[in-house]
């Protein structure tokens, strides 16, 4: 990927967290994907419900843009379970990099999928990614210390629930070194420049 196109902008995060009504301090997960059932949103949903009946007195939000076949029954989920506080429907979002600027976690519970480019860009932009164990996904965390703690291995609402409560507890300070991680993991392993240089060198 061009990792030029995406980093980390303060005045971004600033921006995106006004136009959605969070706070400069609130905890935020996002998701950027298509509104289809391998997408695991319903897994997520779950989770997101139980996380929100057990820390109650914590400000934390999931901001989901994109659009598909599943909009109708997502909405109708978030207003049953009267989470329309917490989890903030975008629809289809040009800037992703303002996205992923303003929040903490990328959440990609997928049943299937390929090698996703959007978790390249979130953790470009030191959003720090849970992500189902399919297809591609492990490739991205390889070589991380990110796998042990914030890959979803099972793939089940109570998993990923575990995952949401460690990433809600984790001190500024420890996400901070995160997003460091995501952003120099990419950088040195999946930007379009670096893999350029390293093809060159073999070929000398």
């Amino acid at each position: 990927m061009d990792i030029s196109r995406f980093s980390f902008d303060s005045n971004k995060r600033i921006l995106v967290r006004d136009e959605v009504g969070l706070n400069k301090d609130a905890f935020v997960f996002c998701s950027a994907c298509r509104f289809s059932p391998e997408k695991g949103l319903d897994i997520a949903l779950e989770a997101s419900n139980q996380l929100v009946l057990t820390e109650k007195n914590t400000d934390l939000h999931w901001v989901i843009a994109g659009d598909g076949d599943l909009r109708e029954w997502l909405e109708e989920e978030i207003q049953k379970r009267q989470l329309s506080e917490k989890i903030h429907l975008l629809g289809y979002v040009d800037d992703t990099q303002g996205l992923y600027s303003a929040s903490n976690f990328f959440v990609l519970p997928s049943r299937r999928e390929g090698l996703p480019l959007s978790m390249l860009e979130a953790m470009a932009c030191g959003c720090v990614p849970i992500a189902s164990s399919v297809d591609g996904i492990p490739e991205i965390y390889a070589g991380s210390q990110l796998q042990d703690n914030w890959m979803i291995r099972q793939l089940s609402s109570e998993n990923v629930l575990s995952i949401f409560k460690r990433a809600a507890a984790l001190s500024e300070t420890e996400h901070a070194e995160l997003s460091r991680v995501c952003q120099i993991h990419v950088r040195e392993h999946f930007d379009i420049e670096q893999m350029n240089n390293k093809y060159l060198q073999l070929c000398e």
